[in-house]
């Protein structure tokens, strides 16, 4: 059942949880900032009325009381020292206003980083590199907008508080006018803060799926160029940057007519205050200050109401932020607390998988695996490799049936424990950009350099390598020797009892395969071994293959008992 989505006000206080004491006190701030303003344009007015000849301080100004001084040098002294006060406190609030944003931004990136870290695999896998990539940047800068729109809200409307109390404290009559055209501006506007908010939520899923299609496009130029689509490709980025295009023109269009009406409105206002002023007979030159504040206090209602469409228009990108959240958030496996040991022997009972869309990847399968022998798993793509390798790394449960390590269900087992004694080389390593031998240490503290090096010669780079900086996606290095960083990256530190590689030697030339297969032997001496391949020469170094076809187990035995299974009689 779907929860009854917050009220604007209600999400308003969530989306800033923990950091309204700092809005609230850049709001003090600006109020403050406001009545030194007020008290500039009543001392304006007191200087007219000396340079004038009349020394009598009027009765809407005698509430300066003992702040007002008899001399013109003793008001401007004070006139000059509230100016530079003001100006000194204009400086502080842009200050912390800034600060405010940056770390507000900040924590949203942490927060969003530190949930997916901390999420389970299947909700991960969810998120492409190029959707995640525009919740890190796009989104958060437009969460950034909504911060600085709440808190420039909320200063003007602190500061806007105080005009009004002053304009009162100058003319009644022109505080009451305000007081109506206020309410007039709000009403005008809350439709367009609606429409503002609905356009920023089109704009943020429309940004998320084109820079999706952009990520992909990037990523496949070789096909691309290969298979002679750029056409095609083109008409596909195009559509979704038209749908992009059409959402952003329709934020701008609403962005420049927010402004033109509030101003009309303001106008029309301030025409309506003089001329109730001037039915009811009010002096001309003591209404200035009056109507000074009262244009000042409406343009800061027309600061608060841009910022309040900003402000809203941030929301949009932070509910995108907080759906993501939430998905990251969602964990329905409750984590084991038991601890293993060295690994000697792994168990799969007759496990199935099914994934959330349907599709079944694993069937009944059975097989035991011991400590000391090199396991090939081989099958055609789509016949459950992938899936068997996430269930032994510990990254998805089974939907039956269980993985057992030394006779423990693996979803009893504290994860930390299981990962201690894993190592695991990928089909596509990610190498980042720094030099070789700080991709083999991956970040870990536990390497030690000899480690290291013993890791690299086991896998085939040469010592001299390893200073070698592997540039941006290790584009400086060959597919091989990006291979080998990877093997080395699970050898060196602290030794596990596992080690799963998927697709080891795909890049390899036959001298470099032949050495890595030496090094599989030598592991398989105190190591439970996995070596997802299709390749023969790899399989037929392993004591055992199993063939997997359509999620079921087809076999399993030596290379020569099941390689009719993998290559067809």
């Amino acid at each position: 059942m779907s929860s009854t989505p917050p009220s604007r006000g209600t999400y308003l206080l969530q989306m800033f949880q923990g950091w309204w004491a700092v809005l609230v006190g850049l709001a003090f701030g600006a109020s403050i900032m406001a009545a030194f303003e007020v008290l500039l344009l009543a001392l304006f007015t007191s200087v007219v009325l000396l340079l004038t000849g009349d020394e009598a301080v009027p009765t809407d100004l005698r509430w300066l009381g003992p702040l007002l001084p008899t001399t013109l040098e003793g008001r401007l002294a004070l006139g000059l020292a509230a100016a530079c006060g003001r100006g000194a406190l204009q400086v502080g609030l842009g200050w912390a206003r800034a600060h405010f944003v940056a770390s507000y931004v900040v924590s949203l990136r942490t927060q969003l980083m530190r949930a997916w870290l901390a999420a389970p695999w299947r909700v991960q896998s969810g998120f492409s590199s190029a959707e995640f990539s525009n919740l890190l940047t796009p989104t958060t800068k437009g969460c950034a907008r909504a911060a600085f729109g709440t808190s420039s809200a909320l200063e003007g409307l602190g500061a806007c508080v105080v005009l009004t109390l002053g304009a009162f404290a100058l003319s009644p009559v022109a505080s009451l006018v305000l007081l109506v055209i206020g309410v007039a501006l709000a009403a005008a506007q809350r439709p367009l803060i609606v429409i503002a908010i609905r356009l920023a939520r089109r704009t943020s899923a429309a940004l998320q799926v084109y820079g999706r299609r952009l990520g992909d496009t990037l990523h496949s130029a070789e096909e691309i160029r290969a298979y002679r689509v750029e056409r095609e490709v083109d008409d596909w980025l195009m559509e979704s940057n038209t749908q992009l295009a059409k959402t952003e023109r329709a934020q701008a269009f609403v962005q420049e007519i927010t402004p033109a009406m509030f101003h009309n409105l303001a106008t029309l206002g301030l025409l309506l205050c003089v001329g109730v002023l001037f039915w009811l007979q009010i002096s001309v030159l003591l209404s200035i200050p009056a109507l000074v504040v009262l244009f000042r206090a409406m343009r800061r209602g027309q600061g608060v109401s841009r910022q309040a469409q900003v402000m809203s228009e941030g929301m949009g990108w932070h509910m995108a932020l907080r759906d993501a959240l939430t998905a990251l958030s969602v964990s329905d496996v409750e984590e084991g607390t038991t601890t293993v040991g060295e690994v000697s022997r792994v168990e799969v009972e007759d496990v199935h998988y099914r994934y959330e869309d349907g599709v079944t990847a694993l069937s009944g399968v059975s097989v035991s695996f011991v400590r000391g022998e090199v396991v090939g798993i081989a099958g055609a793509s789509g016949a459950g490799k992938t899936t068997l390798m996430e269930l032994l790394l510990g990254l998805r449960q089974p939907s039956q049936g269980a993985v057992r390590v030394n006779g423990e269900p693996l979803a009893e087992v504290d994860p930390s424990s299981w990962r201690s004694q894993l190592r695991y080389v990928p089909q596509l390593p990610l190498l980042f950009d720094g030099t070789v031998r700080e991709n083999i240490g991956f970040m870990r503290t536990d390497v030690s350099s000899t480690s290291l090096e013993d890791a690299a010669r086991r896998s085939g780079l040469p010592t001299e390598l390893l200073n070698q900086e592997v540039g941006i996606e290790g584009r400086s290095l060959s597919g091989g020797q990006r291979q080998r960083v990877a093997l080395a990256r699970a050898l060196a530190g602290p030794q596990g009892s596992v080690l799963i590689m998927d697709e080891p030697t795909s890049a390899l030339d036959s001298h470099t395969e032949a050495f890595i297969h030496q090094s599989f032997r030598e592991l398989a001496a105190d190591h439970l071994v996995f070596i997802i391949s299709h390749r023969p020469a790899t399989l037929m170094c392993c004591d055992r293959v199993v063939v997997l076809s359509d999620g079921v187990v087809a076999g399993q035995g030596s290379w020569d008992e099941i390689k009719t299974l993998c290559t067809g009689p």
